[in-house]
C-alpha cells in the first residue's frame, strides 16, 4: 500500500513539473506573440513610441523573435533613430542571414548616418538574397546603391546600377540617370520621334545582370550584338546590318570557352560553320551557301 502510495505521490509531483515547465513555455510564446500583434496595430494606428515599447517587450520574452526586431528597427526609423535601427536590422539578421528586406532597410539607415560604403554593401546582399517577381525590391535597391556610389564619388558606378534598376522599372532610377549621367555615360533604350529604338538598347536579367547588348537606327537593328550569360561570361557575339543577321557569329559555352562559330549574309548561314565541345576540339565542320549545306 505504501508503494502504491509513493508511486502516485512520484507520479503526481512529475505531472505537475511537467505541466508548469509546459505552461510557463506556452505562456511565454504567447505573450510575446500577444506583444507583437498589439505593437502591430499601435504602429498601424501611426503610435510608433508605443510600438517601438510593445515590440521591445516582445523581444524580451523571446531574444530570436526575428519580426520584432525587424519591425522595432522600422518604427526607430520612422522617428528617426536610425543608430537603433541598425542595431535592431543587425540582430535580425544574424537570426536570418538571408532577411533581403533587413539588408534593404539597413543600407537605407546607414545612408541616413552617411556611412555610404556600408549600404552600398547591404544593397548589393538585398540583390543577392531578392527573388525577381512582383513583389522584388532589387530595382530599388540597384536605384539606392546608384544614390550611394554617387555620394562616395563613383559616378561611373552610380549610373550603371541606376541604368539597372531603370531596366527594371524603377521610374525614379530614370529621372536620376537624366540628372546624373547625362554628361557621363550614352543614355540607353531610346526612341526616335516615330517610336523607332535607336542607339544603344540593353536588357537585363529579372535579378539584374546585363543580358543583351544591341544598336539600333530607326528601328532596325544595326552592327555588333552581344548575349551573356547571367554570370557575366558571353554567350553570342554577331553583327546585324539594316535588321538582318550579316557578318560574323561567334557562341561561346558558359564557361567561357568557345562553342561555335560562323557567318551569316543577309540572315542565311554562309560559308565555314566550326562546332566544338567543350574541351576545345571541333566536332563538327560544315560549309553553308545560302543557307544551303555543301
Amino acid at each position: 500500500m505504501k508503494k502504491l502510495i509513493f508511486a502516485v505521490i512520484l507520479l503526481v509531483s512529475f505531472s505537475s513539473f511537467g505541466q508548469s515547465v509546459f505552461s510557463k513555455n506556452f505562456s511565454e510564446y504567447f505573450d510575446a506573440t500577444d506583444y507583437y500583434n498589439q505593437a502591430a496595430a499601435k504602429m498601424r494606428a501611426g503610435s510608433h513610441s508605443e510600438a517601438i515599447i510593445l515590440y521591445t517587450k516582445a523581444i524580451e520574452l523571446n531574444p530570436d523573435y526575428e519580426d520584432a526586431y525587424y519591425m522595432r528597427g522600422r518604427e526607430k526609423v520612422n522617428l528617426g533613430d536610425h543608430y537603433g535601427a541598425i542595431s535592431d536590422f543587425t540582430n535580425t539578421i544574424r537570426i536570418n542571414p538571408k532577411d533581403h528586406w533587413a539588408y534593404l532597410y539597413r543600407g537605407k539607415s546607414k545612408s541616413q548616418i552617411n556611412d555610404h560604403y556600408g549600404a552600398v554593401c547591404d544593397y548589393n546582399k538585398t540583390i543577392e538574397f531578392d527573388q525577381p517577381g512582383p513583389a522584388s525590391r532589387i530595382g530599388e535597391a540597384y536605384m539606392l546603391m546608384g544614390i550611394a556610389k554617387k555620394s562616395i564619388g563613383d559616378i561611373n558606378g552610380a549610373c550603371d546600377d541606376l541604368n539597372k534598376a531603370s531596366n527594371l522599372g524603377d521610374t525614379t532610377a530614370n529621372e536620376l540617370m537624366k540628372e546624373f549621367c547625362k554628361d557621363i555615360v550614352e543614355l540607353f533604350n531610346q526612341f526616335n520621334e516615330n517610336g523607332e529604338k535607336i542607339g544603344l538598347w540593353k536588357t537585363y536579367f529579372d535579378s539584374g545582370e546585363l543580358e543583351t547588348e544591341e544598336y539600333w537606327v530607326d528601328g532596325k537593328e544595326n552592327g555588333t550584338s552581344k548575349t551573356y550569360y547571367k554570370n557575366g561570361n558571353l554567350k553570342i557575339v554577331a553583327n546585324a546590318n539594316n535588321g538582318m543577321m550579316d557578318g560574323a557569329m561567334k557562341a561561346y559555352f558558359e564557361n567561357g570557352t568557345l562553342r561555335a562559330t560562323g557567318a551569316f549574309k543577309e540572315n542565311k548561314r554562309v560559308g565555314m560553320w566550326i562546332e566544338y565541345n567543350q574541351n576545345g576540339e571541333i566536332i563538327q565542320e560544315k560549309v553553308f551557301s545560302s543557307d544551303k549545306e555543301w
